[in-house]
């Protein structure tokens, strides 16, 4: 409940016409459950696609999956992949999980302002 308040007034203070869903941490086997036209896992072993090859395409929903403080295991990567969600690179440095976030969300934000002006 206090989670879903915060999000409601950042959202109602930055004057966001939607609502950013925050969910409990699922377990790696339920993420598909969760997945929109576009599905990542930040992943800092990847190292050829940055989150913004993803963005420019303007996907009408996002599905970004963040791990844990230590990153994702590698068995864990390979999960996702069988499910459908794509690595992706945040940059050249790790991003704690909470940083990750707001960087994200930065990032979606930043390509759908460009969008806009278009």
């Amino acid at each position: 409940e206090r989670w879903s308040n915060i999000l409601l007034e950042a959202c109602k203070q930055c004057n966001r016409n939607d609502l950013v869903e925050l969910t409990p941490i699922e377990h790696i086997d339920t993420l598909y459950q969760y997945q929109g036209a576009c599905n990542l896992v930040a992943y800092e072993k990847e190292d050829q696609h940055h989150l913004n090859e993803y963005l420019q395409d303007q996907p009408e929903s996002i599905t970004i999956c963040i791990g844990p403080e230590g990153g994702f295991e590698d068995f864990e990567i390979a999960q996702l992949k069988e499910h459908h969600f794509v690595p992706c690179s945040l940059g050249n440095r790790i991003l704690r999980a909470e940083t990750a976030a707001c960087y994200i969300l930065s990032a979606i934000e930043y390509q759908s302002h460009n969008k806009e002006k278009k």
